[in-house]
């Protein structure tokens, strides 16, 4: 049942349409057309274009230029898009309506209710009668109509995806930026508290006033604990000023003075683009933080190195 009066109808719009910036930009954008663009998009999509294993990256972006760009009737672009992705032609008009809402249906499973005949053309021009039928502007306007209870928000897309990027990789999150700038506000505010760690959220919503350099050593060994050094990031997150990017420098030595039971977590920083080795780490520190700038984190006071630096004892941050 089409029903425009419901209080769902409005949720259902604003979802939608948030959606559907965030589709188009990255659609329009084809220096946005790399792996982990696909990844959201796809999480943005319904069954079966959402499947990770519909077609590997490089070969969709093709499909897709061809679908949107490409010569030929509607009918043939359908055609050769779903044989290539291997699914029904009537599931690939979904990325056409994303793209123009206007011109074509979303092939969801409401609509498709509605409209039994799955043959593309015949799909296309019933929904067109009911746009016309109940004076809609588009088919967003029909699909938020017919939509019960509104399907997973842009928000929650987006905060799963970044909740799955770890402290260690954390740079990751940077690429997240331009599209958090198609949700409206209460749906931003809904979405930097789904933010699950304090240091990634401030990533995406705070200004850096400098970068950071972390002396690993000093820091794991005040407690000997590796954890401590999520304890500094999670406690600069709430500091006054934010500093970002971190690099933490480690002697190399650091993998014989960690106790066993901190090997594992010691691990996962060694493998992170975050963290230098370097020997003696005093030198490499002062280094990065004469040319970067940077504020360093440390118990040290670096008393016989001639440079000015801003410092922080990470005791003030842990205790």
């Amino acid at each position: 049942m089409i029903d425009i009066y419901g209080s769902h109808f409005l949720e259902n719009l604003n979802t939608l349409k948030n959606r559907q910036r965030l589709i188009v930009s990255i659609l329009s954008n084809r220096s946005l057309w790399n792996e982990d663009s696909l990844k959201l998009l796809r999480r943005c999509f319904q069954q079966p274009l959402r499947s990770d294993q519909a077609v590997r990256q490089d070969r969709f972006w093709l499909i897709v230029s061809k679908l949107l760009y490409g010569t030929g009737s509607l009918e043939t672009r359908l055609n050769k898009a779903a044989n290539a992705m291997k699914v029904d032609p009537l599931h690939v008009l979904e990325i056409l309506f994303w793209a123009n809402p206007k011109k074509f249906p979303l092939p969801s499973d409401e609509l498709t209710k509605l409209i039994p005949n799955r043959e593309p053309r015949v799909f296309v021009r019933a929904a067109r009668d009911l746009v016309r039928k109940y004076g809609l502007k588009n088919f967003i306007e029909l699909q938020a109509a017919i939509q019960k209870a509104s399907s997973e928000d842009l928000a929650s897309v987006l905060a799963r995806e970044i909740n799955s990027i770890s402290i260690y990789n954390c740079h990751l999150v940077e690429e997240y930026r331009e599209f958090i700038e198609y949700l409206d506000y209460l749906s931003l505010i809904r979405f930097r508290d789904s933010i699950t760690h304090p240091y990634i959220r401030s990533i995406l919503f705070r200004v850096p006033s400098s970068p950071v350099v972390i002396d690993g050593n000093n820091v794991v060994m005040l407690r000997r604990s590796v954890r401590d050094l999520n304890g500094v990031l999670e406690a600069l997150a709430e500091y006054a000023e934010f500093y970002y990017p971190f690099t933490i420098v480690f002697d190399a030595n650091i993998k014989y003075v960690v106790p066993e039971t901190q090997r594992e977590f010691l691990n996962m920083w060694l493998e992170s683009r975050h963290v230098r080795l370097h020997s003696p780490a005093d030198e490499f520190i002062m280094e990065m933080s004469e040319k970067r700038k940077a504020v360093v984190i440390s118990a040290d006071r670096f008393s016989e190195w001639k440079c000015s630096i801003i410092r922080i004892d990470p005791r003030e941050l842990l205790w």
